[in-house]
């Protein structure tokens, strides 16, 4: 696993910030996305083996990620107008 090898302590520490591990799903996504340049499959089923959670549950995560981006999205633009 690379992202364990190059960046154990990085993680760790990020890990130990949340009371589960599986909160620290993007933090760590943000790690993989810097180590490979995107997210592949691969990348986010390590990111999954090293959170102990399953590969669904970060699809989860990522979707209610983007929910909340596009609403901040669209609530900043209706301000401005």
């Amino acid at each position: 696993m690379v992202l364990r090898e190059k960046h154990g302590p990085e993680i760790d520490t990020i890990i130990s910030r949340y009371a589960q591990k599986r909160s620290a799903v993007l933090p760590v996504l943000y790690i993989a996305q810097d180590e490979y340049g995107h997210l592949t499959d691969a990348a986010i089923r390590e990111v999954a083996q090293i959170l102990d959670i399953s590969v669904n549950t970060i699809d989860v995560h990522m979707a209610q990620a983007l929910k909340k981006i596009s609403e901040v999205i669209n609530l900043s633009f209706i301000k401005t107008k």
